[in-house]
């Protein structure tokens, strides 16, 4: 039995491992697609017995597509492992040169408007052909698609239990396309109040809790200035009606001398916002390469090996996975 037992975990691991890269499969009919958008998605899983099960949606960053950011993220492996579904949303170039997700434009990031009602009836259709558990869906995405992962929290609150937002940014930092970009370099144009009145004005009926946020920054970042995680803080913290200021920091992280991760509360003392610093990081996704269940993820351009898979990580903290 124990020869059995070793040989079938061989087996498992070799088969997500071998899966987790495979071809994600396009639904080109989800709905009028105002954004143009394109959607993928991933549905292998190892239990296809469970009735209900969580969803991801993962926004690929600038000059990316739906499967580099599945090579990138390990998410598809996760997926596999720990029963969800995922949904990779994907720019063209015909929307923005840089394929983009286009986070600073009113026309798109306004609820019922452009590309955030194409991802909302991506959502639509997964929960329309799958048994999603609607309690469950969560959001994240890197630099363009990070900052459009805190548009999908402000503009649709109530379909996401949580999003985590890697090298973006807050939700209309600016009024303006042109202060937006400003904000990339560490310009904040607006007060704690009117950021967190920019993403009630989006809902002034909806009674919340809004969504938990999880921001992950390099502090080395020379594309997204680190601020731009601290303006995060002060707008979902105010959103939450909590404090701005950590009720608790670990400035080394199990025992990572690159991490340091902070909880902020809101006025019932419940974690409401979380932040991963990465000391020597730029603008990449931490990960931590192998085969190992709590390893994944590509090292290149995007992604660096701090010893830490954070997509895994993330999963944990959206509750997906029980940390073991």
């Amino acid at each position: 039995m124990k020869t059995q037992s070793i040989f079938l975990t061989l087996t498992l691991s070799l088969l997500f491992t071998s899966q987790s890269f495979s071809q994600l499969s396009e639904v080109k009919h989800f709905g009028t697609n105002p954004g143009k958008l394109k959607m993928y998605i991933h549905t292998q899983m190892v239990d296809s017995l469970v009735d209900k099960r969580p969803l991801v949606f993962v926004l690929h960053g600038c000059g990316q597509t739906a499967e580099d950011a599945a090579r990138l993220t390990g998410w598809n492996k996760l997926a596999q492992q720990y029963n969800f579904y995922l949904v990779y949303p994907q720019q063209s170039v015909k929307n923005n040169s840089g394929a983009c997700f286009n986070w600073f434009k009113k026309k798109d990031i306004q609820k019922g408007m452009g590309e955030c009602v194409s991802i909302f009836q991506m959502l639509e259709y997964m929960k329309s052909h799958y048994p999603v558990d609607e309690n469950r869906v969560f959001i994240t995405g890197l630099s363009a698609g990070g900052a459009m992962t805190t548009v999908m929290l402000s503009t649709y609150p109530d379909q996401f239990a949580a999003g985590a937002v890697f090298a973006g940014g807050a939700y209309r930092i600016s009024g303006s396309g042109m202060g937006s970009m400003a904000s990339m370099v560490g310009v904040n144009l607006a007060d704690r109040q009117t950021l967190k009145y920019r993403v009630i004005g989006q809902n002034p009926s909806f009674p919340g809790p809004y969504p938990k946020l999880i921001v992950y920054h390099g502090l080395k970042d020379p594309v997204v200035h680190p601020k731009n995680a601290d303006v995060m803080v002060l707008q979902w913290t105010a959103v939450h009606n909590g404090s701005p200021f950590p009720a608790r920091t670990d400035s080394m992280y199990r025992g990572n001398a690159e991490l340091i991760r902070s909880e902020f509360e809101n006025d019932k003392g419940e974690t409401v916002v979380i932040t991963y610093k990465i000391k020597n990081m730029g603008h990449q996704l931490p990960i931590k390469p192998g085969n190992n269940y709590k390893e994944g993820g590509q090292l290149g351009l995007f992604g660096k090996n701090i010893g830490f898979h954070s997509p895994f990580e993330t999963a944990v903290e959206f509750g997906i996975i029980r940390n073991p």
